[in-house]
């Protein structure tokens, strides 16, 4: 079994300011049974915080960047279950194929790229999480290809399968995207509340302003979908729901009804 980013105890919002942020162990454990690699795209909280549980509990070998896998060490992972990759990199991980791109993060005030505080003692506060690189993939199994985001970086825009943008892109870019990718399945991610418990239901992200400062709206899944059906009218849009199991084989094969636009 193969994760990316896996994000299970959810830190209220005021924890990216004040204190230090844990992972709950019990939620990893009711959440991710088994494990055995981890891909990271970047050291940000939301991408790595349960990432030393999934790999204590499950003996997973984690692979990411100079600041993941120093950030990982810190918190007690040890050597022999971190990889550290970058750009370029071609990894044979079980039954996956995975190459390593190139991917841009969308500017977020107070957690931008640099480096990692000279002092490294857990628990570490949210801002401690620091990213360097951003790295997205194109994984290869089964015969199927599937992209994950890959910010507004076209180049990394490799034809596949399957596709997860973020939601939170201006639309303007969607269309070269599209156009490089011609998906046949698209799946938004990172368009929840991160801040909300998972033993809460699902609500949208707040969209952030891309011009000027202006009341922030939520994110609307549906408006985004047809958007995207517009764009790219030969895809499906699938909008998927909490921890519901997928097939490829089912979800790229006939059209069918529950969650499937």
């Amino acid at each position: 079994m193969l994760a990316i980013d896996p994000y299970f105890t959810r830190i209220p919002f005021r924890k990216m300011w004040v204190g230090r942020v844990r992972s709950d162990a019990r939620l990893v454990a009711e959440k991710m049974r088994r494990c055995d690699w981890v891909l990271v795209t970047h050291a940000h909280f939301d991408h790595l915080l349960d990432v030393p549980e999934v790999a204590r509990q499950t003996g997973a070998t984690v692979c990411g960047s100079y600041n993941t896998c120093r950030l990982l060490a810190a918190l007690g992972v040890p050597p022999g279950h971190l990889r550290e990759i970058r750009v370029g990199d071609q990894l044979t991980l079980g039954s996956f194929q995975v190459t390593a791109l190139k991917a841009d993060h969308i500017p977020t005030p107070g957690f931008t790229a640099g480096p990692l505080p000279r002092n490294l003692y857990p628990p570490l506060r949210a801002r401690d999480y620091r990213m360097d690189g951003h790295l997205c993939f194109l994984l290869q199994v089964e015969g199927y290809r599937l992209l994950t985001d890959t910010g507004k970086c076209v180049t990394s825009a490799l034809p596949a399968d399957v596709w997860f943008p973020n939601l939170l892109k201006r639309a303007s870019l969607y269309p070269p995207l599209l156009q490089r990718v011609q998906p046949r399945l698209i799946v938004p991610v990172h368009w929840d509340n991160m801040w909300r418990s998972l033993s809460r239901p699902v609500r949208p992200l707040f969209t952030p302003p891309h011009r000027r400062l202006r009341l922030l709206p939520r994110s609307n899944l549906y408006s985004w979908a047809q958007m995207i059906e517009r764009m790219a009218p030969d895809a499906r849009v699938l909008l998927p729901e909490v921890f519901q199991s997928y097939t490829l084989e089912r979800l790229l094969g006939p059209a069918e009804e529950g969650g499937l636009r």
